[in-house]
């Protein structure tokens, strides 16, 4: 493209022209350099130089711990931390189960538990210098606080740091363990296993088609006269629930699911087959090809849970 600047009278050349191609490329490479400067400079998603944080390095766990005469867990961590000369700040400790089913564990006592209600222990670090190395931070949590009932649990630890007005600084690290707590006064853990679960699809009864499955070789370890249930949920298998607002077929949540009271008149007792039916139509779903799964658990009647046996993935077609 030119551009001429100027009268041009008749008889007379006075033309300038500017090449704005040029002028363009120019403009846009110098552009480009400085865009290019700049993502050096401030990389997307860094922390800038002043602000504070930590870096985690490693954790470990004694199991059996005790403090006082308690009986608990003692974590050892070891972080850096950055721009917080002088500033106070609290290493949490939040617990839960490590299926998001069950979520976070409930505190009871409010001795050792967050604004939120749930279980968690509290550290409060204010750093000398910047960087600041915590080479051996100890957290002690007594077992008594998980308030759980009689069972095993698979849980979750997750640790941050966070400022102590409030606010995430950095997250540490999550950590999976097992926590088992037997009966009062007894060498007897809850828990409950199943040996198989067969499903068969595009089954009919009482003129509904849905999903027969079939539970072989039940086995629960309980208090004898223990108020327990089997209970059936399902979800997508990206864990999004789903959900009937049929009473039959509905936990509390709204959840689709399956539940079936189970006798416990021993302390350990055996189903050698369990078969149960649910229609599609309690899924919620419309027409297409689904992923889908079922959890299957031993509950307290109280809904808390006694033992979570396994998941089982399936697909149906609508």
């Amino acid at each position: 493209m030119n551009i001429f600047f100027g009268r041009i009278p008749c008889g007379q050349i006075n033309i300038k022209k500017i090449h704005m191609k040029k002028i363009f490329s120019i403009t846009v490479f110098n552009l480009f350099i400085t865009l290019c400067s700049l993502a050096v400079d401030h990389p997307v998603g860094t922390i800038s130089a002043n602000e504070a944080k930590a870096v985690f390095e490693k954790m470990t766990v004694d199991y059996k711990a005790s403090e006082g005469g308690v009986n608990g867990m003692m974590l050892h961590l070891k972080f850096t931390v950055y721009e917080m000369k002088d500033t106070e700040a609290f290493v949490a400790v939040y617990f839960m189960h490590n299926d998001y089913h069950r979520g976070a564990l409930k505190d009871t006592n409010q001795k050792y538990g967050s604004s939120a209600g749930d279980v968690a222990v509290y550290k409060t670090i204010k750093p000398a210098f910047s960087p600041a190395l915590f080479e051996d931070l100890q957290i002690f949590m007594p077992y008594a606080e998980f308030d759980l009932f009689p069972g095993d649990y698979d849980l979750t630890m997750d640790v941050k740091l966070i400022r102590s007005k409030g606010g995430l600084i950095s997250d540490l690290t999550k950590h999976d363990f097992n926590f088992t707590k037997p009966l009062s006064n007894s060498s007897i853990i809850p828990t409950a296993s199943v040996d198989s679960i067969v499903v068969d699809h595009n089954m009919t009864e009482n003129n509904k088609t849905g999903m027969r499955i079939t539970l072989k070789k039940l086995s629960v370890t309980a208090a004898k006269n223990t108020e327990c249930s089997l209970a059936i949920y399902f979800e997508k298998k990206d864990r999004t629930k789903l959900k009937t607002a049929n009473s039959q077929y509905q936990a509390q949540s709204g959840q689709t699911a399956i539940f079936q009271s189970l006798s416990q008149l021993y302390e350990i007792s055996w189903w050698d087959k369990l078969v149960f039916f649910i229609p599609y139509e309690e899924f919620g779903l419309g027409k297409g090809k689904f992923d889908l799964r079922m959890d299957v658990d031993v509950i307290y009647n109280s809904g808390i849970l006694l033992k979570h046996m396994r998941f089982l993935e399936f697909q149906v077609e609508l």
